[in-house]
C-alpha cells in the first residue's frame, strides 16, 4: 500500500491503474539436483519443463510495472 500512495501523485488522473497477477515459469532444464525443483505445466508452451513457477503480483498504470509481491511455487 505505501509503494502505490508513492507512486499515485505521480501518475496523471487520466491514466487508469490496474493490479496485475502473472504466473510464469521460471525453467531450470539442467539442474539435476536444486531443491524442490519439479515438472511444471508450461501453459505458454504447451509441454512439461523442469523447474518453478513465479507466481507475482504488480502494479501498473499503463505505462510502468511495479512488483508488488512474488511466490516461487513447486509443484
Amino acid at each position: 500500500k505505501s509503494v502505490i500512495t508513492f507512486l499515485r501523485p505521480l501518475t496523471d488522473d487520466a491514466r487508469k491503474t490496474t493490479f496485475i497477477v502473472d504466473d510464469s515459469m521460471y525453467t531450470r532444464s539442467n539442474a539435476k539436483k536444486v531443491a524442490c525443483a519439479a515438472l511444471q505445466y508450461d501453459h505458454a508452451k504447451k509441454k512439461y519443463l523442469k523447474g518453478f513457477r513465479y507466481l507475482q503480483l504488480g502494479w501498473s498504470d499503463g505505462n510502468s510495472f511495479v512488483p508488488v509481491a512474488f511466490s516461487l511455487l513447486s509443484g
